[in-house]
C-alpha cells in the first residue's frame, strides 16, 4: 500500500506542477518543485529524525536530482532559491547574500540557458552587485525532479529497510487527496 501511495502523492506533485507550467505560473510551478523536493527529503530523512530540515533537502537533491540536472549546479543554491520563493516569493536569499550560494535565473521555453548565461557573466554590473549567478531552464529542473523521484522509488525495492520507515512514512502521515470529510454549511446537517 505504501509504494502505492506514494506513487500517487508524486504523480499529484508532478501533475500540480505541470498545471503550473503549462499556464506559465512559472513561480508558482517552482513553488511546488522545490516543495517537492522537500516533500521527498522528509520522506527519506533518518528514522531517528523526527523533523526534517536543510539537511535533508540537500542530501535527497544531491543523491537524486543532482546527477540528473545536466548543470554544475549545488544542492545549496537549489535549496537557496527555495528559500527565496517559499518564505519571501521573492528573488531574494541569506544564503546568497552570505555568499554561501549561487543566485539561481530561470529561463522556459525555447529560451536558452547557456545565452542567458554568457549575457551575465559578460555584465560587469551583475558581476559586481551579486553572488555568482547560474540559469536554469525551468523544464530541465522539473525532468530531473521527475527522474529523481522514479530512482528514489527504484531504490525503494533495494532497501527494504529503509522502503519500510518511507512507506510508513508515506502510509500514515502523507495526504493524498483531502480528508474525507466536508463540513455542510447548515450547521442542522452532520458532518459527512
Amino acid at each position: 500500500m505504501g509504494a502505492e501511495k506514494l506513487t500517487r502523492a508524486i504523480d499529484d506533485m508532478t501533475n500540480a506542477m505541470q498545471l503550473c507550467f503549462d499556464k506559465q505560473l512559472l513561480i508558482s510551478g517552482l513553488i511546488l518543485l522545490y516543495s517537492g523536493i522537500d516533500a521527498m527529503g522528509w520522506l527519506n530523512r533518518p528514522k531517528h529524525k523526527a523533523d526534517s530540515d536543510r539537511d535533508d533537502f540537500i542530501e535527497w537533491a544531491d543523491k537524486y536530482l543532482l546527477p540528473k540536472l545536466k548543470y554544475s549546479c549545488r544542492a545549496i543554491d537549489l535549496y537557496s532559491a527555495r528559500c527565496r520563493f517559499l518564505h519571501s516569493y521573492t528573488g531574494d536569499s541569506a544564503l546568497v547574500r552570505k555568499g554561501e550560494a549561487s543566485y539561481i535565473f530561470y529561463v522556459w521555453g525555447t529560451a536558452e540557458p547557456e545565452a542567458l548565461q554568457y549575457l551575465i557573466d559578460k555584465s560587469p554590473t551583475l558581476r559586481k552587485k551579486t553572488r555568482p549567478i547560474m540559469v536554469l531552464h525551468i523544464d530541465d529542473l522539473f525532468g530531473a525532479f521527475k527522474e529523481a523521484t522514479e530512482h528514489f522509488q527504484k531504490d525503494l525495492t533495494k532497501d527494504l529497510a529503509h522502503a519500510k520507515i518511507v512507506y510508513e512514512r508515506v502510509t500514515q502521515k502523507y495526504y493524498v487527496g483531502l480528508p474525507p470529510f466536508q463540513f455542510m454549511k447548515d450547521k442542522d446537517q452532520n458532518i459527512t
